[in-house]
Formats: structure tokens, C-alpha cells, sequence
């Protein structure tokens, strides 16, 4: 058990050897920003103290902060969501008034059995990816939810229905991170980090601390002089010395303190309302998919792309024809009309699809 007043709902929890651990299998392709620098896509700013009432979940605002920046600003600001999980998120009011994906705090905190001690990072995690996320705009957090009791009520089906179509679509794993790799974790992720919540600020900067970590954050960039932490209280954006401690835990044995916390990948599954038929020319290189309702064949420009396109499913293997325009006579041969061929492929298999 831990006592402390400053306790913002942070659970300590000691990692365990059968925890993934970053670094232990090196995957470059897990890289989405060499920078490390997630601040110009932070999501929209959400307390988790206001109409009187201190919902002690720091765990659950950090972990859901880190999904929503990596969704806003590696997938749908580089158009690297597939259109119609895009169109999921929007029809289902996963974007907020600002655009940006806001996922619902109640009911990761409620299904991950937050506490008036809080929670851990282990619990929070392993909640959202057994039952996924649902919108916030699904049960905002409203001035009567006032109450413990009013605002942690028991989701209904139609909650757990909605989470279980988000994580149809967004897998999601974790990994612990020791202090040391956080520089190069964060390329792969914002994390989830443990900080000492009575804050001591000096000129605008958050200084060191040598107690245990109460509280839960989000580290979204480093740099030579600071660690820049996205919090729940505001101001929501704090810079914090570089050689913060992050101490999270302590050996009952050693004494010694310990600093770690979580990194996350999310994976797109694609949910496909049918696999598009393509075609090519016998004897001849291109391959073209099929549209039979607007009539036109749309050329795939690499074999990479009709290869990636098999494994995602979005496409049926080809058929070879002798001659396409006696096939096809009324059939109108659509070029890539833009640079980015993965872009324009995508909008092709939206559109064939909807």
C-alpha cells in the first residue's frame, strides 16, 4: 500500500519479467517520427479535476492522450488511415469540435476499475485492449456528473458494442520503457510517464523531485534542455528539467529506485465491405482494379502496392484476359492522378467500396 497526499491516482506497480520490454527485439519499422517530437499534435485539453469533483485518472487521461496524438497526427494528418476507418471515426463522433480524436476517459477508467487510489499503467492498458475506446461525445463528462457515484456508473451494452467496433479496427500493444531508452522510444510513440505530482516550478520549469512518482503523464518530445510533458492539469503543455528522475517504483530489497514507462503501437485493421476484383493483359505488365458500377479500371502502378493489397485484403488476386477493351468495352482506363500513389489508390478503393 502507498500513502501520499499529493497522490494524483497513480497506482505504483512494480514491472514484472514476463512484461514486454522495449528494445529487447529491435524493429525499425515501428519508427513513425525520427523526431520524437509529437507537440503540434496534441490533443484537445481535458481536466481531470473540475465541477468539484477529482476523478483520480491520471492513468487513463495519459494512455488515452498518447492513442489520440499518434491517431491525429501520424495517421489522419498524413492521410495514413484507410478512408473508411476514417469514415468510422467521423460517423461514429470520434473527432471532436476541433477534429482532432477524442476517446472517452469514463469508460477506459471504469472498465480498467479505477479507484479513489487511482490505478496502474498495467491495468489501464490491458483494459483498452480488451474492450477498446469509445468517443467521448458518447458520454461527455457534464457539470451534474459531480458526484463519484454520478460519474463512474456501470457502461451499458451499447458502450461495449461501440468499443468492441473500435478495436476491430485499432489494435493496440504495449511495452514497458526504462529511462535510459526513452529518447529512442519516443520515435515510435509518445509515452506514458510517472512523475512526482506536487510540482515545484522555478521560473516556468518543473524541477527535479527524488520521491516516488503519484502521478501519470505524457512525455511528447525531449530536447537538449527539457522534457516536454502533456498533463491533465493545467497548464496542459509543462516543461520539465532534462534530468528528471521519472522514479516510478522501489526495491523493497535494494533500495533502489526504479524509472519506466509505457510505449505503445497501434495497428490499423482495415474492415472492407467487399475485396476489389482486378485484371491485367496477358503477357502485358499493368494490372487495373475493377469498378463495375462507374464503369472505369483503375491502373495500380506498382507491384508492391497489388501485393500489399493482397494481404490487406482489399483486393482479389487478378485475372488475365486476352485484350482489356474487348472485355471491357465500355469501360473508361483511369492513370494515377496525383504523385502520391497510396493516397490516390486509397481514395479508389474508397470510392469503389462506398
Amino acid at each position: 500500500m502507498f500513502k501520499n497526499k499529493y497522490n494524483d491516482g497513480l497506482k505504483r506497480y512494480y514491472p514484472k519479467k514476463k512484461n514486454w520490454v522495449f528494445g529487447r527485439v529491435s524493429d525499425s519499422s515501428n519508427i513513425i517520427n525520427l523526431s520524437g517530437d509529437y507537440r503540434d499534435c496534441l490533443p484537445s485539453e481535458e481536466k481531470q479535476r473540475q465541477y468539484g469533483l477529482e476523478l483520480m485518472l491520471c492513468v487513463t487521461g495519459s494512455a488515452n492522450n498518447i492513442e489520440e496524438s499518434i491517431l491525429i497526427n501520424f495517421l489522419m494528418k498524413n492521410n495514413k488511415l484507410h478512408p473508411s476507418t476514417v469514415k468510422f471515426l467521423k460517423d461514429n463522433g470520434y473527432l471532436d469540435k476541433n477534429g482532432k480524436v477524442n476517446n472517452n476517459d469514463w469508460f477506459l477508467a471504469k472498465t480498467s476499475f479505477t479507484t479513489k487510489r487511482g490505478n496502474t499503467g498495467s491495468k489501464v492498458f490491458g483494459a483498452r485492449r480488451k474492450f477498446g475506446a469509445i468517443p467521448e461525445s458518447m458520454r461527455p463528462w457534464t457539470p451534474d456528473l459531480n458526484t463519484w457515484d454520478k460519474f463512474y456508473v456501470k457502461p451499458e451494452r451499447k458502450h461495449y458494442a461501440m468499443g468492441e467496433e473500435y478495436n476491430k479496427r485499432f489494435i493496440l500493444n504495449n511495452e514497458i520503457v526504462y529511462k535510459d531508452d526513452f529518447g529512442e522510444a519516443l520515435k515510435e510513440s509518445p509515452l506514458q510517464v510517472y512523475v512526482d505530482g506536487n510540482y515545484k516550478v522555478r521560473g516556468g520549469i518543473y524541477q527535479n523531485s527524488n520521491r516516488l512518482a503519484t502521478h501519470a503523464v505524457a512525455l511528447v518530445y525531449q530536447d537538449d534542455d527539457y522534457n516536454y510533458i502533456f498533463d491533465t492539469y493545467p497548464p496542459f503543455l509543462k516543461k520539465f528539467v532534462r534530468d528528471y528522475n521519472f522514479y516510478t517504483v522501489q526495491s523493497f530489497w535494494t533500495g533502489k529506485k526504479i524509472s519506466y514507462g509505457y510505449k505503445v503501437k497501434i495497428t490499423e485493421q482495415i474492415i472492407n465491405k467487399f475485396m476489389i476484383k482486378t485484371i491485367k493483359e496477358r503477357n502485358k505488365a499493368p494490372i487495373y482494379l475493377i469498378d463495375e458500377v462507374g464503369k472505369q479500371l483503375y491502373h495500380i502502378g506498382s507491384w508492391s502496392f497489388y501485393t500489399m493489397g493482397l494481404i490487406a485484403k482489399w483486393l482479389q488476386p487478378y485475372y488475365e484476359v486476352d485484350k482489356i477493351a474487348k472485355t471491357f468495352p465500355n469501360y473508361k482506363i483511369v492513370d494515377n492522378s496525383i504523385n502520391d500513389e497510396e493516397s490516390f489508390m486509397k481514395e479508389i478503393i474508397d470510392k469503389i467500396q462506398s
